[in-house]
């Protein structure tokens, strides 16, 4: 018996780490379980209903798939967040969206607890009314400097339950509380120079870092990476570039830092940049990522075949060359049947054409197999695009790059050809 005592102690113990949230800023979007679960660590009152009075919902929520939502105002309810642990942390703001049905009008109060949860003495904000408006409203508080350095922290939302609606609903979405550690380095701000470098080119990338935190900071380190693999994940392999700040930065100090990446080529798109603090408090925000755009002034891809009458059964489809020397990412690449047009991502996963290769575009992989066997050129799928994207008496298809600036374009007549189910095709992939 002695033996189940202590395994129960130490699985309560166990569940209530879980729950802490040790990391700010803290972030909740209902979004994790499904409904009429909470996520972990959170709770509610049983007054209105045994199952709980806050359930999560999947209708009209602020951002998908869910949110919570309580209904009734003329009955007491209330909603708990998990333990927060404000240990050497300056406790800074809370922020939530809000929606009511009109009729909901019961008084909601913010309140925390600084023993896990027994007791709410301390009140946030004002207390909070319905707003009249039935949209989502932003809610943001000021927290009390009492929950500074405090380590049994939860917060609840609180309907009053004075209202006269008890049909009345209300619902809370992406909760986020932030506080501020005493040892945060932050990287506020990175830009480039030029802004649209050419292949070839150096390119000065500045970094801009913040003391975030509420004490003085040495010794901050930025590293950058360039991204061979695209995987977003800073690898040894990868850095080419680290830089010792030997300045002190007092809280709220910012420092730049310039860094040169010499001699772009197109594998150099993306960079990791990385502030390394030896006690930072707070690692979300010491990575940033940004993206090269390389400005290409070879016309490396053009339009050089257009199938926008092919035979009955059988999909459209668009021929793509590289005439470069070098690997083009077609990643946020677009196609348009015209410049006004609506535009449609080619893929939004890095996808390279080889030099001197080709890729076939077309709305569906599937059914240009079935039509026209198995090609040698790669086929990316688009399945957003129209089955009739091109129009049979006449159009333009342009190219665009992911910046959305135009790379190639033509305007095709049917008296050129390409009708009957045949292709239209470049004369000379080099020509303009």
């Amino acid at each position: 018996m002695f033996y189940f005592k202590k395994m129960s102690l130490f699985l309560f113990f166990a569940c209530i780490a879980q729950a802490e949230a040790q990391q700010f800023p803290f972030f909740e979007n209902f979004d994790t379980t499904a409904p009429p679960s909470l996520p972990s660590g959170w709770s509610t009152t049983t007054n209105r209903q045994i199952t709980g009075d806050f359930t999560t919902t999947s209708s009209t929520v602020f951002s998908p798939p869910y949110a919570v939502i309580s209904t009734n105002a003329t009955i007491s309810q209330s909603l708990t967040s998990p333990l927060l642990d404000f240990s050497s942390k300056e406790a800074d703001s809370l922020i939530f969206y809000e929606r009511r049905s009109s009729s909901h009008n019961s008084d909601l109060i913010l309140e925390a607890s600084l023993d896990g949860g027994s007791s709410f003495f301390i009140q946030i904000g004002d207390t909070l009314k319905n707003p009249g408006v039935t949209s989502y409203v932003r809610r943001n508080m000021k927290i009390p400097s009492s929950l500074t350095n405090q380590s049994m922290v939860k917060i609840r939302w609180r309907i009053v339950g004075n209202g006269t609606g008890s049909t009345g609903t209300l619902r809370f979405d992406n909760v986020s509380i932030s506080a501020r550690a005493q040892y945060d380095i932050g990287i506020i701000g990175i830009s480039t120079i030029p802004l649209f470098p050419r292949i070839g080119d150096s390119v000065v990338i500045r970094t801009i870092l913040k003391n975030l935190g509420t004490q003085q900071i040495e010794n901050t380190t930025v590293n950058l990476f360039n991204d061979i693999d695209s995987d977003s994940i800073p690898d040894d392999s990868e850095l080419f570039s680290s830089s010792k700040i030997n300045q002190n930065l007092q809280p709220d100090d910012t420092i730049s830092v310039e860094t040169t990446l010499a001699e772009l080529t197109s594998s150099n798109t993306h960079i990791i940049v990385q502030a390394v603090l030896s006690n930072d408090q707070n690692l979300a925000n010491n990575i940033k990522h940004v993206s090269l755009m390389i400005e290409d002034t070879s016309r490396s891809l053009v339009i050089n075949e257009i199938m926008f009458a092919p035979s009955p059964g059988k999909p459209e489809w668009i021929e793509l060359f590289n005439t470069s020397s070098i690997n083009v990412d077609l990643r946020n690449w677009k196609l348009s049947n015209r410049n006004s047009s609506t535009k449609y991502t080619i893929s939004s996963i890095p996808l390279i054409v080889a030099p001197q290769s080709y890729l076939v575009v077309t709305k569906a992989k599937d059914n240009f197999d079935s039509a026209y066997g198995t090609i040698s050129s790669p086929v990316a799928e688009i399945s957003q695009m129209p089955t009739f994207f091109l129009n049979n008496s006449g159009d333009a298809v342009a190219l665009f790059d992911s910046r959305g600036v135009p790379i190639d374009s033509v305007r095709y007549s049917p008296t050129w050809g390409g009708t009957g189910g045949k292709s239209l095709e470049r004369m000379e992939a080099a020509a303009p």
